[in-house]
Protein backbone atom coordinates (compact mmCIF):
# COMPACT_ATOMS: atom_id res chain seq x y z
CA UNK A 1 0.00 0.00 0.00
CA UNK A 2 1.29 3.81 -0.98
CA UNK A 3 1.13 5.59 2.28
CA UNK A 4 1.25 9.75 2.07
CA UNK A 5 1.42 11.51 4.92
CA UNK A 6 0.79 14.91 5.29
CA UNK A 7 3.18 16.99 6.93
CA UNK A 8 2.37 20.70 7.52
CA UNK A 9 4.41 21.94 10.62
CA UNK A 10 7.63 19.91 10.75
CA UNK A 11 8.61 20.98 14.25
CA UNK A 12 5.25 20.24 15.83
CA UNK A 13 4.65 16.91 13.73
CA UNK A 14 8.05 15.38 12.14
CA UNK A 15 8.87 13.23 14.25
CA UNK A 16 5.54 11.46 15.14
CA UNK A 17 5.47 11.46 10.86
CA UNK A 18 8.69 9.91 11.57
CA UNK A 19 7.70 7.13 13.95
CA UNK A 20 4.20 6.63 11.40
CA UNK A 21 6.55 6.06 8.60
CA UNK A 22 9.16 3.50 9.68
CA UNK A 23 6.46 1.66 10.94
CA UNK A 24 4.55 1.36 8.18
CA UNK A 25 7.76 0.43 6.26
CA UNK A 26 8.70 -2.19 8.09
CA UNK A 27 5.14 -3.62 7.31
CA UNK A 28 6.03 -3.82 3.34
CA UNK A 29 4.30 -0.52 3.16
CA UNK A 30 5.48 2.52 0.56
CA UNK A 31 5.73 5.45 2.37
CA UNK A 32 5.99 9.17 1.43
CA UNK A 33 6.16 11.81 3.82
CA UNK A 34 5.52 15.80 2.31
CA UNK A 35 3.29 18.44 2.16
CA UNK A 36 0.00 18.57 0.63
CA UNK A 37 0.36 20.45 -2.69
CA UNK A 38 3.37 17.97 -3.64
CA UNK A 39 1.94 14.94 -2.77
CA UNK A 40 -1.21 16.22 -5.11
CA UNK A 41 1.22 17.39 -7.91
CA UNK A 42 2.46 13.75 -7.78
CA UNK A 43 -0.78 11.92 -7.62
CA UNK A 44 -1.96 14.47 -10.61
CA UNK A 45 1.59 13.89 -12.90
CA UNK A 46 0.79 9.95 -12.24
CA UNK A 47 4.05 10.02 -9.94
CA UNK A 48 2.66 8.68 -7.55
CA UNK A 49 -0.10 5.57 -7.40
CA UNK A 50 -2.69 6.14 -5.66
CA UNK A 51 -3.10 4.96 -1.86
CA UNK A 52 -4.04 6.23 1.79
CA UNK A 53 -3.56 9.90 2.57
CA UNK A 54 -3.24 10.91 5.99
CA UNK A 55 -4.44 14.43 6.50
CA UNK A 56 -3.51 16.53 9.44
CA UNK A 57 -7.32 18.08 9.98
CA UNK A 58 -11.09 17.53 8.43
CA UNK A 59 -11.79 21.43 8.90
CA UNK A 60 -14.83 22.17 6.67
CA UNK A 61 -13.56 24.96 4.27
CA UNK A 62 -13.82 25.13 0.54
CA UNK A 63 -10.48 25.02 0.02
CA UNK A 64 -9.64 21.90 1.95
CA UNK A 65 -13.38 20.10 0.79
CA UNK A 66 -12.00 20.91 -2.97
CA UNK A 67 -8.49 19.47 -2.57
CA UNK A 68 -9.53 16.32 -0.71
CA UNK A 69 -11.95 15.84 -3.31
CA UNK A 70 -9.26 15.97 -6.08
CA UNK A 71 -7.64 13.29 -4.02
CA UNK A 72 -10.70 10.98 -3.36
CA UNK A 73 -11.33 11.05 -7.76
CA UNK A 74 -7.82 9.84 -8.35
CA UNK A 75 -8.17 6.91 -6.55
CA UNK A 76 -6.80 7.67 -2.78
CA UNK A 77 -8.64 7.15 0.41
CA UNK A 78 -8.41 9.83 3.42
CA UNK A 79 -7.46 9.00 6.97
CA UNK A 80 -6.89 11.71 9.52
CA UNK A 81 -6.31 12.71 12.97
CA UNK A 82 -6.30 16.10 13.73
CA UNK A 83 -3.06 17.95 15.21
CA UNK A 84 -4.43 20.77 17.01
CA UNK A 85 -5.82 18.89 19.01
CA UNK A 86 -8.23 20.66 21.35
CA UNK A 87 -6.89 19.64 24.57
CA UNK A 88 -5.44 23.06 26.08
CA UNK A 89 -9.55 23.64 27.01
CA UNK A 90 -12.09 21.39 28.81
CA UNK A 91 -14.67 19.66 26.57
CA UNK A 92 -14.24 19.20 23.20
CA UNK A 93 -17.84 20.13 21.75
CA UNK A 94 -16.83 23.25 20.60
CA UNK A 95 -13.94 21.73 18.60
CA UNK A 96 -16.00 18.87 17.24
CA UNK A 97 -18.28 21.38 15.53
CA UNK A 98 -15.72 23.93 14.19
CA UNK A 99 -13.01 21.27 13.38
CA UNK A 100 -15.17 18.77 11.41
CA UNK A 101 -18.34 18.43 8.97
CA UNK A 102 -20.82 15.74 8.30
CA UNK A 103 -19.14 16.21 4.77
CA UNK A 104 -15.75 16.39 5.69
CA UNK A 105 -16.14 13.55 7.63
CA UNK A 106 -17.62 11.76 4.39
CA UNK A 107 -14.80 12.21 2.41
CA UNK A 108 -12.45 10.14 5.06
CA UNK A 109 -12.57 7.00 4.99
CA UNK A 110 -10.52 6.37 8.82
CA UNK A 111 -11.24 9.39 11.40
CA UNK A 112 -8.87 8.81 14.38
CA UNK A 113 -8.68 10.10 17.83
CA UNK A 114 -6.43 11.32 20.48
CA UNK A 115 -8.54 9.58 23.36
CA UNK A 116 -11.75 8.72 24.90
CA UNK A 117 -13.13 12.71 24.85
CA UNK A 118 -12.50 13.55 21.36
CA UNK A 119 -13.78 10.01 20.08
CA UNK A 120 -17.00 10.19 22.48
CA UNK A 121 -17.93 13.67 21.22
CA UNK A 122 -17.25 12.71 17.87
CA UNK A 123 -20.13 9.74 17.46
CA UNK A 124 -22.32 11.94 19.43
CA UNK A 125 -21.94 14.93 16.90
CA UNK A 126 -21.32 12.35 13.71
CA UNK A 127 -23.64 9.38 14.45
CA UNK A 128 -24.05 8.52 10.92
CA UNK A 129 -19.92 8.45 10.70
CA UNK A 130 -19.88 6.64 13.88
CA UNK A 131 -18.50 3.25 12.40
CA UNK A 132 -15.44 4.96 10.55
CA UNK A 133 -14.07 6.64 14.11
CA UNK A 134 -11.81 5.19 15.75
CA UNK A 135 -10.07 6.04 19.42
CA UNK A 136 -6.23 4.87 18.08
CA UNK A 137 -4.37 7.66 20.48
CA UNK A 138 -1.66 10.30 18.54
CA UNK A 139 1.64 9.00 17.70
CA UNK A 140 2.56 12.72 18.89
CA UNK A 141 1.81 11.23 22.79
CA UNK A 142 2.96 7.76 21.63
CA UNK A 143 6.74 9.80 21.63
CA UNK A 144 6.32 11.04 25.46
CA UNK A 145 6.44 7.42 26.62
CA UNK A 146 9.33 6.51 28.46
CA UNK A 147 10.65 3.99 25.82
CA UNK A 148 11.74 7.07 23.60
CA UNK A 149 13.80 8.81 26.47
CA UNK A 150 16.70 8.10 25.33
CA UNK A 151 15.68 9.73 21.77
CA UNK A 152 15.18 12.87 23.16
CA UNK A 153 18.38 12.95 25.30
CA UNK A 154 20.25 12.39 22.07
CA UNK A 155 18.79 14.75 20.59
CA UNK A 156 19.20 17.58 22.88
CA UNK A 157 21.19 20.57 21.99
CA UNK A 158 21.89 21.37 25.60
CA UNK A 159 22.25 24.86 27.33
CA UNK A 160 25.87 25.41 28.60
CA UNK A 161 23.85 25.62 31.81
CA UNK A 162 20.02 24.75 33.18
CA UNK A 163 17.43 25.92 31.91
CA UNK A 164 14.32 27.59 31.97
CA UNK A 165 11.76 26.69 28.72
CA UNK A 166 9.30 29.33 28.01
CA UNK A 167 7.19 27.71 25.28
CA UNK A 168 5.19 31.19 23.59
CA UNK A 169 2.22 30.86 22.60
CA UNK A 170 1.29 34.52 21.10
CA UNK A 171 -0.67 34.32 17.67
CA UNK A 172 -0.48 38.49 17.72
CA UNK A 173 3.43 37.62 16.94
CA UNK A 174 1.91 35.36 13.80
CA UNK A 175 3.96 35.17 10.42
CA UNK A 176 0.54 36.27 8.88
CA UNK A 177 -1.32 39.94 10.10
CA UNK A 178 -4.16 39.95 11.40
CA UNK A 179 -5.95 40.64 8.43
CA UNK A 180 -4.64 37.86 6.76
CA UNK A 181 -5.63 35.27 9.15
CA UNK A 182 -8.99 37.18 9.33
CA UNK A 183 -9.26 36.16 5.71
CA UNK A 184 -8.33 32.54 5.89
CA UNK A 185 -10.69 32.05 8.69
CA UNK A 186 -13.52 33.20 6.40
CA UNK A 187 -12.66 31.39 3.79
CA UNK A 188 -12.50 28.04 5.85
CA UNK A 189 -16.05 29.00 7.10
CA UNK A 190 -14.89 29.29 10.71
CA UNK A 191 -17.34 32.62 11.18
CA UNK A 192 -20.37 30.81 9.91
CA UNK A 193 -19.68 27.68 12.44
CA UNK A 194 -19.22 29.54 15.31
CA UNK A 195 -21.32 33.24 15.31
CA UNK A 196 -19.73 34.61 18.16
CA UNK A 197 -15.91 33.61 16.89
CA UNK A 198 -15.13 37.48 15.33
CA UNK A 199 -15.89 39.27 18.56
CA UNK A 200 -13.65 36.60 20.93
CA UNK A 201 -10.41 37.21 18.35
CA UNK A 202 -10.62 40.53 18.73
CA UNK A 203 -11.59 40.85 22.60
CA UNK A 204 -8.56 37.61 22.48
CA UNK A 205 -5.98 39.32 20.84
CA UNK A 206 -6.20 42.42 22.66
CA UNK A 207 -5.77 40.14 25.91
CA UNK A 208 -2.92 38.32 24.14
CA UNK A 209 -0.97 41.55 23.63
CA UNK A 210 -1.00 42.69 27.21
CA UNK A 211 -0.02 39.31 28.82
CA UNK A 212 2.71 39.68 25.97
CA UNK A 213 3.70 42.59 27.80
CA UNK A 214 3.90 41.26 30.86
CA UNK A 215 5.80 38.12 29.58
CA UNK A 216 8.40 40.47 28.51
CA UNK A 217 9.02 42.15 31.67
CA UNK A 218 8.76 38.91 33.44
CA UNK A 219 11.48 37.40 31.19
CA UNK A 220 13.75 40.70 32.22
CA UNK A 221 13.27 40.53 35.37
CA UNK A 222 14.10 36.49 35.68
CA UNK A 223 17.24 37.45 33.62
CA UNK A 224 18.36 39.91 36.08
CA UNK A 225 17.38 38.33 39.09
CA UNK A 226 18.49 34.05 38.59
CA UNK A 227 22.37 34.37 36.83
CA UNK A 228 22.37 30.20 37.34
CA UNK A 229 20.36 29.08 34.90
CA UNK A 230 19.76 30.40 31.39
CA UNK A 231 16.07 30.52 29.80
CA UNK A 232 15.01 29.16 26.31
CA UNK A 233 12.15 30.91 24.52
CA UNK A 234 10.60 29.17 21.97
CA UNK A 235 8.25 30.29 19.75
CA UNK A 236 5.59 28.80 18.20
CA UNK A 237 5.66 27.19 15.12
CA UNK A 238 3.20 30.05 13.40
CA UNK A 239 4.89 33.05 15.39
CA UNK A 240 8.35 35.06 13.54
CA UNK A 241 11.27 34.10 15.14
CA UNK A 242 12.92 37.66 14.50
CA UNK A 243 10.17 39.47 15.89
CA UNK A 244 10.67 37.70 19.29
CA UNK A 245 14.56 38.15 19.24
CA UNK A 246 13.68 41.92 18.67
CA UNK A 247 11.50 42.02 21.61
CA UNK A 248 14.39 40.03 23.77
CA UNK A 249 17.48 42.06 22.42
CA UNK A 250 19.90 41.96 24.57
CA UNK A 251 19.15 40.24 27.76
CA UNK A 252 21.57 38.20 28.93
CA UNK A 253 21.08 34.39 29.42
CA UNK A 254 18.03 34.87 26.84
CA UNK A 255 17.86 32.45 23.93
CA UNK A 256 15.35 32.35 21.35
CA UNK A 257 15.11 29.31 19.90
CA UNK A 258 12.46 26.95 17.72
CA UNK A 259 15.33 24.12 16.58
CA UNK A 260 13.82 20.26 16.82
CA UNK A 261 10.32 19.39 18.36
CA UNK A 262 9.62 20.68 21.48
CA UNK A 263 9.78 17.42 23.41
CA UNK A 264 13.99 17.84 23.08
CA UNK A 265 13.40 21.03 24.66
CA UNK A 266 10.86 19.67 27.52
CA UNK A 267 12.77 16.60 28.23
CA UNK A 268 15.85 19.19 29.41
CA UNK A 269 14.25 21.51 31.65
CA UNK A 270 14.38 21.99 34.85
CA UNK A 271 11.18 23.51 34.60
CA UNK A 272 8.36 25.43 32.41
CA UNK A 273 6.92 28.47 32.91
CA UNK A 274 4.11 29.38 30.32
CA UNK A 275 0.69 30.57 29.82
CA UNK A 276 -2.25 28.79 27.79
CA UNK A 277 0.23 26.49 26.04
CA UNK A 278 -0.19 22.54 25.12
CA UNK A 279 3.41 22.17 25.54
CA UNK A 280 2.10 21.96 29.48
CA UNK A 281 0.16 18.76 28.86
CA UNK A 282 3.38 17.23 27.39
CA UNK A 283 5.49 18.39 30.40
CA UNK A 284 3.35 16.86 32.88
CA UNK A 285 3.58 13.66 30.70
CA UNK A 286 7.91 13.87 31.68
CA UNK A 287 7.21 14.65 35.22
CA UNK A 288 8.59 18.49 34.75
CA UNK A 289 7.47 21.31 37.13
CA UNK A 290 5.28 23.74 35.23
CA UNK A 291 4.85 27.27 36.46
CA UNK A 292 2.21 29.16 34.91
CA UNK A 293 1.85 32.90 34.53
CA UNK A 294 -1.04 34.61 35.34
CA UNK A 295 -0.46 38.32 35.80
CA UNK A 296 -3.75 39.32 35.72
CA UNK A 297 -7.74 37.87 35.34
CA UNK A 298 -7.98 36.42 31.71
CA UNK A 299 -11.23 36.22 30.12
CA UNK A 300 -9.92 34.02 27.34
CA UNK A 301 -7.88 31.72 28.98
CA UNK A 302 -6.79 27.88 27.65
CA UNK A 303 -8.07 26.93 31.29
CA UNK A 304 -7.30 22.92 31.78
CA UNK A 305 -3.71 23.79 30.56
CA UNK A 306 -3.37 26.63 33.23
CA UNK A 307 -4.23 24.40 35.60
CA UNK A 308 -1.66 22.15 34.85
CA UNK A 309 1.04 24.35 36.69
CA UNK A 310 1.58 26.25 39.53
CA UNK A 311 0.23 29.68 39.35
CA UNK A 312 1.93 32.85 40.38
CA UNK A 313 0.72 36.49 39.65
CA UNK A 314 3.75 38.53 40.19
CA UNK A 315 7.32 38.49 38.99
CA UNK A 316 8.45 38.78 42.42
CA UNK A 317 6.35 35.40 43.22
CA UNK A 318 7.47 33.93 39.57
CA UNK A 319 11.37 34.43 40.67
CA UNK A 320 10.94 32.69 43.64
CA UNK A 321 9.38 29.87 42.50
CA UNK A 322 11.20 29.15 39.57
CA UNK A 323 14.29 29.69 41.99
CA UNK A 324 12.87 27.14 44.75
CA UNK A 325 12.03 24.50 41.51
CA UNK A 326 15.64 25.31 40.32
CA UNK A 327 17.29 24.66 43.83
CA UNK A 328 15.34 21.19 44.20
CA UNK A 329 16.23 20.29 40.92
CA UNK A 330 20.41 20.49 41.64
CA UNK A 331 19.81 18.53 44.59
CA UNK A 332 17.82 15.48 43.02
Amino acid sequence: MNIYLHLETSVRELDSKLLLAVLAASKGHEVVLSNLHNILRGLERKLLKPGILHTKSLTPGKSKIFLHNKIVNLGCKITSIDEENGLVDYGYNRFAKVRYSNKTINQASAVFTWGPEDYKTLKKYYPSHAHKIYMTGSPRVDLWHPNFSSYWQKKSKKSNKPYLLIPSNFVGLAFLSFHERLKIRKMSGYFEREPGLLRNRLEREGEQFRLLSEFIEAIKYLALKNKKFNIILRPHPVENVETWKILLDKIQNVSVIRDDGVSTWIKNAFAIMHNGCTTALEASFFKKPIVTFMPFKQNHQRKLANDLGHKVTSVNELSKKIHRIYLASKKN
